[in-house]
């Protein structure tokens, strides 16, 4: 048995369920195979509507409809907005960083005077519609030799309160977790190849506050104190030390 449609007049396949909606719009002339029985698209029109006199104006309409501006404009409406999870990076602040110069604030090398000194990101970090600003410098002057760099995450609106400013800093991922309502931050500093130091900061109500510190490292060593490397790093706890 085969089911097919002609559109137009060449064979294709076809779900049952598209029958009825394919006698609208296919040429009329149209050979098609329903079940069995072969008719022309014609034909098979006039037998839907004599069993059901109104199905085919009501799939007109639907179809007019849904083509219709006013359906697009309906489907556009209810579209959600994007909710930005991960930082979205922007140019420098002026109020981060403004030109070198007598008012600047820079040292007295230039080191932190310039946009061309820092990245910069934004994030809503507690849905409040505003997103927190977060800087980190890129340069020498403000980076180790191994790119851990400066950190910071301001309010985008004036005062721009601190809500953390730290160093050591090479990568750095906010968590889905919450606390008082603003995401978790870990953050990860470069110590070798295989080692690096991860901090987790908390909102406690004021500003990011540091909470725990963790070791890890893709090395283990065996009975002989031998070094071997794993595929997947072992994250051990350990005294936080401020920077």
């Amino acid at each position: 048995m085969r089911r097919g449609i002609c559109f137009p007049c060449s064979s294709g396949p076809i779900h049952p369920d598209a029958e009825r909606v394919v006698v609208v719009l296919a040429p009329p002339s149209c050979p098609v195979y329903f079940g069995d029985r072969q008719q022309t698209i014609s034909e098979e029109a006039s037998r839907l509507k004599s069993a059901h006199p109104h199905l085919v104006q009501w799939i007109c309409l639907g179809a007019i409809f849904l083509a219709s501006p006013f359906a697009a404009s309906q489907s556009k409406s209810r579209a959600p907005h994007p909710v930005l999870t991960t930082p979205r990076e922007i140019s420098v602040p002026k109020w981060v960083a403004p030109a070198p110069g007598p008012d600047s604030g820079a040292d007295t090398d230039g080191c932190g005077g310039s946009a061309a000194d820092y990245s910069a990101w934004e994030l809503d970090l507690n849905n409040s519609g505003v997103p927190a600003i977060i800087v980190q410098g890129r340069t020498t002057c403000l980076c180790g030799g191994v790119g851990n760099c400066s950190f910071s995450i301001f309010q985008d609106v004036p005062p721009h309160k601190t809500l953390l400013y730290t160093d050591m800093v090479q990568e750095f991922h906010f968590k889905d977790t919450r606390t008082k309502g603003y995401r978790d931050l870990v953050t990860s500093t470069h110590g070798s190849a295989f080692d690096s130091e991860l901090r987790v900061f908390r909102f406690d109500g004021t500003r990011y506050a540091l909470k725990g510190c963790y070791d890890q490292s893709y090395i283990w060593r065996d009975k002989q104190g031998n070094p071997h490397t794993m595929r997947n790093p072992k994250t051990t706890p350990e005294p936080c030390q401020q920077f």
